[in-house]
């Protein structure tokens, strides 16, 4: 019989999560994003990386997540070109 181990599953978040998450990437479209360590909210965004550093700092130094959400007109949601 076939070894099996234990892998970790994740939870599929709600609607209402997943709603919430779309409306804070479109709002923060074309700026640095930090998020918490959930990933459920925005601890600060800016224009530039080092004044998103700057607003993490300033709100506490908490760790946190951070990425570049393209523009709205560069960013790609799938599908076939």
């Amino acid at each position: 019989m076939p070894r099996t181990r234990k892998t970790r599953s994740t939870a599929i978040k709600d609607t209402d999560s997943s709603d919430e998450q779309f409306r804070l990437r479109l709002e923060n479209s074309g700026k640095w994003v930090a998020w918490s360590e959930d990933g459920l909210r925005v601890v600060a965004s800016a224009e530039e990386f080092e004044s998103l550093l700057a607003a993490v700092r300033e709100a506490g130094g908490q760790r946190v997540i951070w990425e570049w959400l393209p523009p709205l007109d560069q960013a790609r949601f799938g599908g076939a070109l």
